[in-house]
């Protein structure tokens, strides 16, 4: 699934690249949604990180996922939203 397929099956979607650098903190600080150590990890070595924020048309007001790549954002955040696939 795209971004914009997921965009369109939620109310919003908020995608940020590497914002922890704008606090001056490090990755392990910032990051606080990994779905998995392995994304955690990556992050942490390349310096990297995607945080998507999703507003679902749900009673759920939002959830966030932190990754090493957009890619890896996305398809957490699918897999929140409609399950594994």
């Amino acid at each position: 699934m795209t971004l914009e397929e997921l965009a369109d099956q939620v109310f919003s979607i908020s995608v940020e690249f590497n914002e922890h650098r704008n606090y001056h903190e490090t990755v392990s600080k910032y990051g606080k949604a990994w779905r998995s150590e392995t994304e955690c990890d990556k992050a942490i070595r390349t310096q990297r990180v995607c945080r998507i924020q999703v507003y679902p048309k749900t009673a759920v007001s939002c959830f966030i996922v932190d990754a090493s790549t957009l890619e890896a954002a996305l398809a957490a955040a699918v897999d929140i939203l409609i399950g594994p696939g």
